[in-house]
């Protein structure tokens, strides 16, 4: 049917104007800022945090100003470990633009994680159901110098690559 190939063919090229046409973070002006700008504001409302890796996920809870592990409420969690990851996200910022190729994306342990070959953990800060920070890490423990460690980040829908600088240093 000639108006179903002719659909395709125009949802296959909006898809690609929408690849093509998405908004570029420019390093200079991005270099040595917050990861997610107004997030040290929300941090405090954040209730769920979800991290999916290809292979596995996990979803914490804030309940009674407690983090539990969704479908494993028995277990404990060490909620100064949670408090540091909330942490590591206010403080995160830009540290060098790595690439912005699709292409690459392997290169920085940052295939998509629906690829069952990603070794990239998806990090989702939710408040009340919406969204407020999502990132993917790539390869992490990356040495920057003079005892600083970063990771490759990822931000959602995007495919530049940034070294990301925690201030402080975590180990989960």
């Amino acid at each position: 049917d000639e108006n179903f190939v002719t659909g395709v063919l125009f949802c296959v090229l909006l898809g690609v104007l929408g690849v093509l046409t998405q908004p570029e973070i420019y390093e200079k002006d991005v270099l040595d800022k917050p990861l997610f700008e107004n997030l040290d504001k929300e941090i405090n409302n954040v209730n769920r945090i979800v991290l999916k890796s290809s292979k596995k996920g996990l979803v914490f809870e804030k309940q009674n100003d407690l983090w539990v592990l969704k479908s494993h409420e028995d277990l404990l969690v060490k909620q100064n470990r949670i408090t540091n990851l909330m942490m590591a996200f206010v403080q995160a910022s830009f540290y060098e633009k790595k690439s912005n190729k699709f292409e690459s994306l392997e290169k920085f342990g940052l295939l998509p994680i629906d690829n069952e070959d990603s070794i990239a953990v998806k990090i989702v800060l939710e408040a009340n159901g919406k969204k407020i920070a999502s990132l993917d890490v790539g390869k992490y423990d990356v040495e920057l110098g003079r005892g600083a460690m970063g990771a490759y980040i990822r931000l959602d829908n995007n495919f530049q690559v940034f070294y990301y600088l925690s201030k402080m240093k975590t180990h989960y």
